[in-house]
């Protein structure tokens, strides 16, 4: 099990999987709004968002962390917005421009993606940031995400100097996490108690 500091002892990552989306699940509607709140007021403080021009941020699936606020935020502040669509033929995902919450629709998976006929391609070296959903992360980076790996393809797509971060609940933050050579870790983390940079091997 994974205790309250947030170490764990060795998981395969199937199983890690369903505990740490069984723990997120778990919270209240209550403690999930103000969570929420609170890691969009701090993620929006941070100098990667001001100097960011165009961000990839996904919509939030079930428990995941809303970043409805943050997409909010950076369309009033006029930054190119984009979100993931994803595809299981060829297990592709590509990034399609999104100008508001209203005009998304429901894709393959049953994730929020920006509605088919006003989709937008952008391409993977025109972002500056990437926020990055997970089910655990680690103080180094580390990102357990969901098997398919839409994410670890995408991530080498990008520019050298545009930052990925990963957002999540506290619970989320584990000392480690099974991790193979291919996996993509995050430049950055937001909770919301905190912030952290991320430590680069």
């Amino acid at each position: 099990m994974v205790n309250g500091s947030g170490s764990l002892p060795p998981h395969d990552k199937q199983s890690l999987r369903k505990e740490m989306a069984a723990r997120r699940a778990t919270l209240t509607q209550l403690d999930r709004l103000a969570y929420d709140r609170r890691l969009a007021d701090i993620f929006c403080a941070q100098t990667f968002f001001h100097d960011a021009e165009a961000v990839l941020i996904y919509l939030a699936f079930r428990s995941e962390a809303s970043t409805d606020a943050i997409i909010e935020t950076a369309l009033q502040a006029g930054k190119l917005v984009a979100a993931p669509q994803t595809r299981r033929a060829g297990q592709i995902m590509r990034a399609l421009r999104l100008t508001n919450l209203q005009d998304v629709t429901v894709g393959e998976w049953g994730m929020r993606e920006p509605r088919v006929g006003a989709e937008e391609l952008i391409a993977p070296e025109a972002f500056d940031l990437i926020v990055v959903p997970g089910l655990a992360f680690t103080l180094r980076g580390d990102r357990l995400g969901y098997g398919g790996g839409y994410y670890d393809r995408y991530l080498p797509l990008i520019r050298q100097d545009a930052l990925s971060v990963g957002i999540g609940y506290e619970f989320q933050v584990m000392d480690r996490l099974p991790a193979e050579p291919f996996d993509r870790r995050v430049d950055w983390l937001v909770t919301p108690a905190r912030v952290i940079a991320c430590a680069m091997d």
